[in-house]
């Protein structure tokens, strides 16, 4: 499963996770440098930053170019849908050219 985020952009394009939760993100080699976040949705219209219960921040997970980064399926369990934002809400980073990340995934 693959997600564009397009030049200029910070936020990927929107993917259907019904009955999926993502275990995995892979940056391609062009990654502008930044760590990502998820917007999550129930109805794939409203999404809403996830974040950690305890602390209430934004889930954040480092990633570089060309690595992969574990995703606690926790966090997409619920969530039919799913952004991918290049840095936190409060500083998006805009990627430089468009984007694919490649999501695995897992049925749920």
């Amino acid at each position: 499963m693959s997600t564009v985020t397009p030049a200029g952009q910070s936020v990927s394009t929107p993917l259907d996770l019904t009955s999926l939760a993502v275990t995995m993100v892979i940056a391609p080699a062009e990654w502008t440098p930044a760590n990502i976040t998820f917007p999550v949705s129930i109805d794939g219209v409203n999404f809403f930053d996830f974040a950690d219960a305890a602390s209430g921040l934004e889930i954040s997970r480092a990633i570089q170019p060309s690595t992969a980064v574990k995703v606690d399926q926790s966090y997409t369990r619920y969530a039919n849908h799913l952004k991918v934002r290049s840095g936190p809400r409060d500083h998006p980073i805009a990627q430089e050219a468009d984007r694919v990340l490649t999501l695995a995934t897992s049925r749920i």
